[in-house]
């Protein structure tokens, strides 16, 4: 479950876990049906998909600030906010 920082709102959510991968995000469609407040990177990342390709997006341009909620765990976290296909919410190693 994920709660929207700005407003009381929460999201139940699927997520795939690779700790393997560096950091997390949240699907661009899924972030546009719930409106929730989206804020700008200063600087384009470079965006990749797991088998290595570069993603059709190019770059991440956008991050949603959420507290993070798995059971009895609790943790403020930044998603990076991408095109995820049927996927809701990718977790990284940065949610740990």
């Amino acid at each position: 479950m994920i709660h929207n920082i700005d407003t009381i709102e929460e999201f139940t959510l699927i997520a795939l876990i690779d700790s393997e991968c560096t950091n997390s995000y949240i699907n661009q469609t899924f972030m546009e049906k719930k409106k929730i407040n989206i804020q700008k990177y200063k600087n384009l990342i470079p965006y990749y998909n797991t088998d290595g390709s570069q993603n059709k997006a190019r770059t991440i341009m956008e991050f949603v600030e959420v507290k993070l909620n798995i059971r009895d765990y609790l943790k403020q976290i930044y998603l990076a906010v991408v095109e995820l296909g049927k996927i809701s919410l990718f977790l990284g190693y940065d949610w740990l």
